[in-house]
């Protein structure tokens, strides 16, 4: 056997111990799939991540309108769980929009 096919076989099965074993997941964005205003300056967002303790940071906001950006783990070489997670979000003040910039979605809020 050449040293090039050992080295191959040699990787990939450390790629398959490592994938087994539970490795594969990383932290991403993630879409947000709703938004529901929990109080005047709290928000409660579903996102597409199966728990993936999902973190919501607030990229910008402006008057009326917050712009937020969602991470998450995810597994994409071993799919998923068929779920949702929540994360709820306090802003500095009231907002009536609020804009994913991982997918461009806006979503309206109302009281």
């Amino acid at each position: 056997m050449s040293a090039v096919v050992a080295a191959v076989v040699v990787a990939i099965a450390a790629f398959l111990v490592w994938h087994t074993a539970g490795g594969g997941a990383w932290r991403g964005s993630v879409s947000v799939s709703e938004a529901l205003l929990v109080d005047a300056d709290s928000v409660e967002l579903t996102v597409d991540s199966c728990n993936g303790a999902p973190m919501a940071e607030i990229v910008r906001q402006d008057g009326a309108t917050v712009e937020i950006k969602v991470v998450a783990y995810s597994t994409p070489l071993k799919g998923g769980d068929d779920c949702q997670d929540s994360v709820v979000i306090d802003l500095d003040q009231p907002v009536t929009r609020l804009i994913d910039v991982t997918s461009g979605t806006e979503f309206g809020l109302a009281g």
